[in-house]
């Protein structure tokens, strides 16, 4: 697995405290993973156009464009 989806997979860890006593419960959160990954694609649409002026506008707005359909598809609040 890749180390970026391994370090966005210890981030969707959920510990939840206990109620009584010391213990505490932890889960693996489907949904949170889901939009760190949706949040990483888009970052990674908005860095390439921060990054890479050798293109033209028509180029960057796609991939503004691209981003910002990645976060609608999937509906993520920025």
């Amino acid at each position: 697995m890749n180390k970026r989806i391994k370090e966005l997979a210890e981030q969707a860890m959920v510990t939840i405290p206990a109620t009584e006593g010391p213990l505490s419960h932890t889960y693996f959160d489907n949904e949170k993973f889901g939009e760190l990954i949706v949040r990483e694609c888009m970052a990674l649409c908005k860095f390439m156009d921060e990054t890479d002026t050798r293109y033209r506008y028509d180029y960057r707005r796609g991939v503004l464009d691209c981003a910002d359909t990645i976060k609608q598809h999937f509906g993520v609040e920025e």
